[in-house]
């Protein structure tokens, strides 16, 4: 456990440490504050806005379903779509580990989280569920995929067992190309099967989706994780 308090030590969601008593601020903090959270200020400003949402829409099987939707029309998602938009939260998560070090992804947070380094993996973790699901080749092997798997020990220091950050985003940008090659072979078929995924009944295509939506929400966090970790560097 890396010397984790062990009052941490059950695991309310994948990875993340039990949550502190409902109430406790840490006592000093004041009412409705998280304590640790690193307060912006003109010595430490924040990182300028990145234009996510013109990132968004210049992607194009994004920007057909924007347009749809304002034009009050429907627009299927297909393969290409999923495709693209998989390949943008790619871009995403290398926009925002760029330049960053192992090290780095180690660095504890001050709140209620897991750090960068279980975060990324289980990004990719995630990325080769769908391969598998798909019947391509897996990107981890199954000692790293349940390392970093829902339920899985928080990271909270350079373990046994423990992937280094660039060979974790070295498995999911791979992983792009298999999940390209895997939507395009699979059949309608095999897509409209039932299937049993995350403690819910849906279909092979349902998965895939639920897959990526996961993936887009975990994507999300690394920005907040960036920012932490460099204002941990900044201390």
């Amino acid at each position: 456990m890396c010397g984790l308090d062990p009052s941490q030590a059950s695991i309310r969601h994948a990875g993340r440490p039990a949550e502190p008593a409902q109430g406790d601020n840490g006592g000093s903090a004041p009412s409705g504050r998280r304590r640790g959270i690193v307060p912006r200020t003109p010595a430490a400003p924040a990182v300028a806005p990145r234009g996510v949402w013109s990132r968004i829409i210049a992607v194009p099987a994004l920007r057909t379903v924007f347009a749809a939707c304002k034009e009050g029309g429907r627009a299927m998602i297909d393969r290409e779509m999923l495709i693209n938009a998989f390949a943008f939260n790619l871009a995403m998560v290398k926009r925002e580990t760029a330049g960053l070090t192992h090290a780095d992804s180690l660095i504890q947070p001050p709140f209620h989280s897991n750090c960068l380094n279980w975060t990324v993996g289980h990004l990719a973790e995630n990325r080769n569920g769908i391969l598998k699901a798909l019947g391509q080749p897996p990107v981890l092997t199954d000692e790293q995929a349940a390392r970093y798997g829902y339920g899985s020990e928080p990271v909270t220091c350079d373990a046994p067992g423990v992937v280094r950050l660039e060979e974790l985003l070295a498995a999911f940008e791979r992983a792009q190309e298999g999940i390209a090659a895997g939507l395009r072979q699979v059949s309608d078929e095999a897509l409209a099967q039932p299937v049993r995924f995350a403690a819910r009944d849906m279909t092979l295509a349902g998965r895939i989706f639920f897959q990526y939506f996961h993936e887009a929400m975990h994507g999300g966090q690394l920005e907040i994780l960036r920012e932490m970790i460099a204002a941990h560097k900044r201390a």
